[in-house]
């Protein structure tokens, strides 16, 4: 017997493609209005671009209790803004700290990404590549 797809399952799939939008939890609304906050109060203009399986897993609207956040910065270095909010975080009595993991290419690490824990969740911070040809 071969596995067959109800038109109710083909109506639920195509509606669930047709709404590319991620729908966040309190927690993620915190982190998010945090470094949001944290851009603004220091003026600054950076991009926070968020990747990884985070992205993939709220556009398949699943929930992970494992919440690991990578964000890609287009004009400053990981491990500086993850000091900035290190210090965000100090002055609001939320203790993290920071840490650096170096770029490696020979381990096929290109890139120096700083991690830290904002309220509990870890946060990859890495600077956008820029590659020559």
């Amino acid at each position: 017997m071969g596995y067959q797809e109800t038109d109710k399952m083909t109506s639920k799939r195509k509606r669930d493609w047709a709404d590319p939008s991620i729908k966040l939890n309190s927690l993620e609304e915190k982190i998010f209005g945090f470094l949001l906050e944290v851009l603004k109060d220091e003026r600054r203009k950076t991009v926070l671009r968020v990747a990884g399986g985070w992205v993939r897993d709220k556009l398949l609207q699943l929930e992970c209790d494992d919440i690991d956040i990578d964000i890609a910065l287009d004009d400053i270095s990981g491990k500086d803004f993850a000091h900035i909010v290190e210090e965000h975080l100090e002055k609001s009595l939320e203790h993290s700290s920071v840490a650096v993991i170096l770029k490696n290419p020979d381990k096929s690490k290109h890139l120096e990404t700083a991690r830290i824990k904002i309220f509990d969740v870890w946060i990859d911070l890495v600077n956008l590549r820029t590659e020559t040809y």
